[in-house]
């Protein structure tokens, strides 16, 4: 069983600029995800692509594989299928090897841990599904904004505790088999 471990990191961040390489605890961001991907018990190989040279710089320098994402595929347009789908293939292609399974990993989500990483691994092959992904119980009183005004998701004001369980994805871990990962359908 081979576990490919995907993390994407674009250069040209919009929201933050930069954030991949920003430092935090006298780390770069992409650091944390990294490391915690060649921690895990059952990934293989652990791969981080980029259209930034200075992100495959600190990759390269934390024992990360790397692949260099042309700017096409690391459009803030894109879903996250194609940087992917593209570092998956160029990956395989370039090292000879195939895998059963991908897990992408976000390094905007640094405070995942290790243990959540293999837990959900291990949840995955256990239950035998497509994919699984992290997600949180964001129970909480939301509202919606119809025409000018806003209204309630809610027909009953209860306390957070009292409300239905909502899931909401962390976008942390998402795992999958790798025959799933293919190109995504083009725009309409």
């Amino acid at each position: 069983m081979k576990i490919l471990a995907v993390i994407p990191t674009r250069g040209g961040s919009k929201g933050i600029p930069g954030k991949n390489v920003r430092l935090l605890g006298n780390k770069p961001l992409v650091y944390y995800m990294i490391s915690k991907a060649l921690k895990s018990e059952y990934i293989t190989d652990v791969v981080v692509g980029s259209d930034a040279d200075k992100i495959l710089e600190y990759a390269h320098r934390y024992k990360a594989n790397c692949v260099k994402l042309p700017n096409e595929i690391t459009q803030a347009t894109n879903p996250l299928d194609v940087p992917v789908n593209y570092i998956v293939n160029t990956f395989e292609r370039e090292k000879s090897k195939t895998y059963n399974y991908v897990i992408t990993l976000q390094a905007t989500s640094p405070l995942l841990k290790v243990e959540t990483i293999d837990s959900l691994i291990c949840d995955y092959l256990d239950k035998g599904v497509d994919s699984m992904l992290t997600v949180i119980d964001d129970r909480h009183l939301s509202w919606k904004k119809v025409g000018d005004t806003f209204a309630p998701n809610y027909e009953k004001r209860l306390n957070r505790q009292l409300l239905p369980p909502v899931f909401k994805e962390t976008g942390g871990a998402f795992i999958t088999k790798r025959e799933f990962i293919t190109p995504p359908p083009p725009p309409k």
